[in-house]
């Protein structure tokens, strides 16, 4: 049985049928009461009769139900994952040599693109910190992945500033601009490795909003600095963000993460 809801279905892992259905009622995004209502199959459809005040051991029953759905199995935190809850799975990559390529988009005629436009290079990055929202917004759109810099190569702490990744395709929020990438359906910890494989490897196409390094001319300095073959990132070009570790963290939740 599939029952068909706005903005997608939701198709049961077994064949089964519907036996009861709550509708919540309210103002806005307050809800003042809930009624539940039996279901009966009507020429092959599910039809909700009418609905009565829905009870105490109702509610514990629905509490139950979610519960059920949406534990997580028990996962083995490795040494690098900083925080692992239903809405995000955050983890940090110490500063090392990434291998990208470029296929620049953006700004024609903007200064170092051409040295830029379809390179491959190898250049030393600064420890990162990658944040995924394992479930949908508000909106029901999942946004994804973020990435940050941090200014020392150790595992940050919750009062650690944060800086902009200085990276193409990621805005000044660290929200990661994937283009038509197809994202890893996984979000476990075990999935980290794909999700930093596809960041990598993807095109690096232009940068968001801002330049990512204090230089004004980003295409220009990340050519020089590519061509340098550098072995350290000089974080010194890195820019603050004005925010810590747990600020950000806090900044994801306030967004209206809804677990998916």
């Amino acid at each position: 049985m599939q029952i068909e809801f706005e903005g997608g279905a939701v198709i049961p892992k077994k064949v089964m049928d519907p036996r009861q259905a709550v509708v919540f009622y309210g103002e806005g995004k307050a809800i003042h009461m809930a009624t539940i209502h039996e279901m009966s199959m009507v020429g092959g459809r599910p039809v909700a009769g009418s609905g009565r005040p829905i009870t105490l051991p109702a509610v514990k029953a629905l509490a139950a139900c979610a519960n059920e759905t949406l534990r997580r199995t028990p996962e083995i935190m490795p040494g690098h994952v900083l925080l692992a809850s239903d809405e995000l799975l955050a983890w940090w990559r110490p500063a090392g040599v990434a291998e990208m390529s470029f296929d620049i988009d953006w700004h024609n005629g903007e200064e170092g693109r051409d040295r830029l436009q379809g390179a491959f290079l190898k250049m030393a990055l600064p420890a990162l910190v990658f944040i995924l929202r394992r479930c949908s917004m508000g909106n029901q759109a999942f946004q994804g992945i973020y990435v940050y810099a941090l200014e020392k190569n150790q595992r940050p702490e919750g009062s650690s500033t944060m800086f902009r990744a200085p990276l193409l395709n990621v805005n000044d929020n660290g929200s990661v601009c994937w283009g038509n990438s197809s994202k890893p359906n996984g979000r476990r910890v075990n999935d980290i490795p794909k999700w930093e494989s596809l960041f990598f490897s993807s095109k690096f196409t232009h940068y968001n909003q801002s330049s990512p390094v204090r230089s004004r001319t980003p295409y220009k300095w990340l050519a020089d600095y590519a061509a340098a073959g550098d072995t350290e990132f000089p974080v010194t070009e890195l820019l603050p963000m004005k925010k810590s570790l747990n600020q950000v963290v806090e900044w994801h939740y306030k967004q209206g993460v809804h677990v998916a």
